[in-house]
């Protein structure tokens, strides 16, 4: 078993990916894990190079921890701060309303950096009004989508039967949202 890890943040460079794959020769291996895969760069650099040699990625951030939690019935402690601490005055307690409020800060977060302009700075203004609203729109999506899971995705299928509900849950909370804001 070989296992990649990445001590940096941001993008794994092209020449590290090659260097990874001439030093390490991932093909004499059974299987490559790749610990917190991010935009699962790495993986896709070595399946293209090397087909046919089983590679394992996870990601580990907020959203997923608090999805995967929920879907065991465990709620996820943590408090925004920070550019994000004016969330918590909103007084969100219950497990789907911290998700929902998690998927809106990585939108709000998005026109937060970088240079400002017009565009952004009124979009997050408009975000910052209407969050509580969002989030509600939000939740109303991933109790539909727990309601769904809840009638045989997840209850005794197996691990690979529970992830791949989990990711199907995520896609979907997603495109709802996406819905949720083109509509507002």
């Amino acid at each position: 078993m070989l296992i990649f890890t990445r001590g940096f943040l941001g993008v794994v460079p092209t020449k590290l990916i090659e260097t990874i794959a001439a030093l390490c020769a991932p093909q004499e291996w059974p299987a490559v894990y790749v610990a917190c895969s991010g935009t699962f760069r790495t993986e896709r650099g070595l399946l293209a190079k090397f087909r046919g040699l089983e590679v394992r990625s996870n990601d580990v951030s907020l959203l997923s921890s608090a999805l995967g939690l929920a879907g065991c019935g465990e709620a996820l402690d943590f408090r925004f701060k920070d550019e994000l601490g004016w969330i918590e005055d909103f007084g969100f307690a219950e497990p789907d309303e911290r998700i929902a409020a998690i998927l809106l800060a990585l939108n709000y977060s998005s026109y937060a950096k970088g240079r400002a302009n017009r565009f952004k700075t009124e979009h997050k203004e408009h975000m910052k009004a209407s969050f509580a609203a969002y989030v509600a729109d939000t939740r109303m999506v991933w109790k539909t989508l727990q309601a769904d899971a809840g009638r045989g995705l997840l209850q005794g299928r197996g691990r690979r039967r529970s992830a791949q509900a989990m990711a199907f849950l995520i896609l979907a909370v997603v495109i709802g949202l996406v819905i949720g804001f083109a509509g507002r």
